[in-house]
């Protein structure tokens, strides 16, 4: 592992970990220094960690420390995140109201939000489309983040919004058909440790309905139920969609149950790195999977230090919460 700070490289550092996630666009990281690396406590100085293969993981930001005296020298936490992260931290500038924009396209929002914070945006090809479709009036809250604002407006299109390791803020559509599985793993064979199912299941229902109810400015009214192929008991839940149009009730059911269905996830430590927004093979009899199954890495957590080797823990979830596909129940 080497880190870079404000373009020099850093070696006084012992253990680290950094945290990947495909629905995020602020990776995290953190590293224990041998001592005080930083100029200034709040300068936020920009950092650069490679692999040992001298591969580009995370462009981010250095957090302020806690800083500690003591008559026995101790370690310094270093943490950070992806240089994006900032617009999870901040609000649209003032230079920017008022707060609506009118008949302009993802695209051009995102190039207005992003460039006082001289930050870059870059686009899977199968999105470009709909990210150059206009909105015909975005009406913002003042204390929205920029990040919650722009996940809204990209998530009406089906479009995932993350970050790459040159911490540029990136528009995507996972395609299935595209990739196949990265890796294979098997219970009980070599590269595969502590696995384990986790699932939330007082989240699931067995059916989900949206209800679009009419209104001065919309007088369309909506119903959409969509089934979840998990559960057998009767688990009901209604929401109500207060945008969008009648058209909007069905993707708002289908994208309900994807969330739902996220709080099954399936993890399990490796010796094999796997990049987030991947997927994997999985034979494991023991968790009820059967059957070789293919899953989505949404996480991986890298530990080590230097003078052991990477382990890598990876969480992953369903593949259809990332797509339109139908969803299977894997269990069966």
């Amino acid at each position: 592992m080497k880190i870079t700070i404000n373009n020099k490289d850093y070696k006084y550092f012992s253990d680290y970990n950094i945290t990947l996630k495909y629905d995020s666009i602020a990776n995290i990281f953190g590293f224990s220094a041998k001592r005080d690396i930083l100029n200034y406590f709040l300068e936020y100085p920009e950092c650069k960690i490679y692999d040992d293969n001298n591969e580009l993981l995370i462009t981010g930001t250095i957090l302020a420390p806690n800083l500690k005296e003591s008559p026995n020298p101790e370690f310094i936490k270093i943490t950070g995140y992806g240089i994006a992260g900032i617009l999870e931290d901040c609000n649209i500038p003032i230079s920017l109201y008022p707060l609506q924009f009118d008949n302009l396209s993802l695209l051009q929002i995102t190039e207005k939000l992003l460039k006082p914070f001289n930050l870059a945006y870059n686009f899977n090809s199968n999105v470009l489309s709909d990210l150059n479709k206009k909105y015909d009036k975005v009406i913002i809250d003042p204390g929205t983040s920029i990040k919650q604002l722009l996940n809204n407006l990209a998530s009406q299109r089906n479009i995932f919004m993350t970050s790459n390791n040159f911490g540029e803020l990136y528009y995507n559509r996972y395609e299935p058909s595209k990739y196949l599985p990265a890796a294979y793993f098997e219970e009980n064979k070599p590269g595969i440790m502590e696995l384990n199912l986790n699932i939330n299941s007082q989240l699931l229902h067995s059916e989900i309905t949206i209800l679009k109810e009419a209104s001065k400015d919309n007088p369309d009214a909506g119903e959409y139920t969509i089934l979840n192929p998990y559960l057998t008991k009767f688990r009901p839940v209604i929401k109500i969609l207060n945008s969008g149009d009648i058209f909007d009730v069905k993707k708002a059911a289908r994208n309900a149950l994807s969330q739902e269905l996220s709080n099954i996830k399936i993890t399990f430590k490796t010796s094999k790195f796997v990049e987030p927004g991947r997927t994997i093979s999985l034979l494991a009899p023991s968790i009820k999977i059967n059957k070789i199954t293919e899953l989505f890495v949404e996480q991986t957590d890298i530990s080590g230090s230097v003078n052991t080797i990477d382990n890598y823990i990876l969480t992953c979830v369903l593949p259809e919460i990332y797509t339109e596909n139908e969803f299977k129940n894997i269990f069966q």
